[in-house]
């Protein structure tokens, strides 16, 4: 897919102009600057994209690796985070809201206790179980990380 956008682009950029100097210059003129200058230079370009497109896919041919200690603090704290996230879910969901009345100050009061049994099973049943899922969010955590230590 990029060989054929490098070669439509390449087409376009030559057509384009081709046209341009053909409009503004003599038949004899625009031969001798296509043949001596244009032509070439145009080669030349899409020599180049083709030499940035070749780097691009040596890159992903190799495997990927990281002597950056940076990278595992960074995955580890993108990891937290959404195990933070788990666990307020958690706590959210086993918190029990009641209201008190407080013989100290005349009036009821809001109480919020936590249910650790009720916790506990929040936090064992919010696992994921998806494989694909899973595995894409432990990519995009490792992305992320490597973008960020870069």
């Amino acid at each position: 897919m990029a060989t054929e956008h490098i070669n439509d682009v390449a087409k376009i950029c030559s057509d384009f102009i081709y046209d341009a100097v053909n409009e503004n210059c003599t038949a004899d003129v625009r031969d001798n600057l296509w043949t001596q200058q244009l032509e070439e230079a145009l080669r030349a370009r899409e020599s180049l994209a083709f030499g940035s497109l070749e780097k691009i896919m040596r890159s992903f041919r190799d495997h990927p690796i990281n002597h950056n200690h940076y990278y595992t603090d960074t995955v580890r704290k993108i990891r937290q985070e959404r195990e933070q996230k788990r666990l307020n879910r958690a706590f959210q969901s086993a918190t029990i809201k009641e209201q008190k009345w407080s013989e100290d100050f005349d009036r009821y009061e809001h109480v919020e206790k936590i249910d650790s049994t009720a916790c506990i099973r929040a936090l064992a049943h919010d696992t994921e179980a998806d494989m694909i899922l899973f595995s894409c969010e432990e990519a995009l955590d490792c992305t992320r990380a490597i973008y960020k230590v870069s």
